[in-house]
């Protein structure tokens, strides 16, 4: 089956990294590795980091449309640390590259969007309070960060530790509203 022309870029970034840095790569470099035009890569893509981050978000996007009744946020995260993990190698090349539409950008952009809409649907579409609003950017924020330094520094963490760490540290007032197993790492 032969791939789409978003998966080919995503393929040549990926191989492309195994060999340089993220701000080595070009454009016109990616769109010859996977024998694509420049144009084509500008029809799928508005950039280079337009292409980093559509790996990601189409991995989460599979993942939620996959478990439509995720049974856990420990099985949410467990899943997403587990394709990080798998792709280790492309997100710690690409985790340093830290300005505008970064990784961990994309990674924040994710993961507020997706606790905003777990709590507003436990709500029934209220609005969120600020409190809960701020608690969920200090999770973000702090859960970014141990994925930026497991990815970079701790080669020898698995997905499941670096998940019961992300897990067991939910803020406690957002906790109630992401499914069971939050703060239970005993199966780790």
């Amino acid at each position: 089956m032969k791939k789409e022309p978003k998966e080919r870029f995503a393929s040549s970034l990926e191989e492309l990294l195994r060999h340089k840095s993220f701000s080595k790569v070009s454009v016109s470099e990616l769109a010859d590795h996977c024998g694509l035009s420049r144009a084509t890569f500008y029809r799928n893509f508005s950039d280079k980091y337009d292409c980093m981050n559509w790996v990601y978000r189409s991995k989460i996007a599979e993942i939620i449309s996959d478990n439509k009744e995720i049974s856990s946020w420990k099985s949410l995260v467990m899943q997403i640390m587990t394709f990080l993990w798998e792709k280790k190698l492309y997100f710690s090349n690409i985790a340093y590259y830290q300005d505008q539409n970064s990784i961990m950008e994309c990674i924040y952009d994710c993961g507020t969007t997706y606790a905003k809409n777990q709590i507003s649907e436990t709500l029934n579409g209220k609005e969120i309070s600020e409190e809960l609003v701020y608690s969920i950017h200090m999770y973000i924020v702090g859960t970014i960060s141990a994925i930026e330094h497991w990815l970079k520094e701790d080669e020898q963490k698995s997905p499941a530790w670096v998940s019961a760490i992300i897990c067991d540290n939910v803020p406690l007032p957002i906790s109630k509203y992401f499914k069971a197993d939050v703060g239970d790492s005993s199966s780790v």
